[in-house]
Parts: structure tokens; C-alpha cells; sequence
């Protein structure tokens, strides 16, 4: 689904769905076409995005995002699997 500014998409990890940007978890067999986009004119405040560098206990370095505008991200693999690690909540 095409908004004119970005394209809304959903994705299934772990028996979850998510719909991204910003990784919202909806209920399991929710379609694109499903989802009403409430303030679709909204301006996004990319002033607000802020990007970390994160060791990790191993000394692996991590690029963790902050952004509340389409959600935080790291890009470690418990992220990945969990869409949350210790890395994001030691910079909220």
C-alpha cells in the first residue's frame, strides 16, 4: 500500500506481523490493504532521529537508531529476532 510518501508493507517473524515502517505489531493475517492511515499528512521530524554507536559485551560494535517517527532499530541479531535488545533500552 503506497501512501505517496512511503509504501506500508507487512512482515511475519516468529508467529508475529508487523507492519513497517516502523514495526507495529498488528494481528496475524493483517493485510496491507487492512491498515487506514489516520494522519497521513503528518510531517515526519527527521531532526528527531538519532544514531548511536553501541559496544557490546562481546566488543561487537552496534549501530542503534533512535527514531520516533519509524521506530528504533540495532543491528544486532537479538533485534533481529525480538525487535528489541539491550543496546536500544541503554539509549532510551
Amino acid at each position: 500500500m503506497s501512501t505517496g510518501a512511503f509504501s506500508l508493507y507487512t512482515s511475519k517473524i516468529d508467529n508475529k506481523t508487523y507492519v513497517t515502517p516502523g514495526w507495529v505489531e498488528v494481528p496475524n493475517n493483517t493485510q496491507s490493504n487492512d491498515i487506514e492511515i489516520i494522519y497521513p499528512n503528518k510531517p515526519i521530524n527527521l531532526i528527531a532521529r538519532k544514531e548511536f554507536k553501541v559496544k557490546g559485551s562481546t566488543g561487537t560494535m552496534y549501530t542503534v537508531i533512535i527514531d520516533p517517527n519509524l521506530g528504533n532499530y540495532c543491528d544486532c541479531v537479538g533485534f533481529g529476532y525480538h525487535r528489541s535488545c539491550k543496546h536500544i533500552k541503554s539509549k532510551l
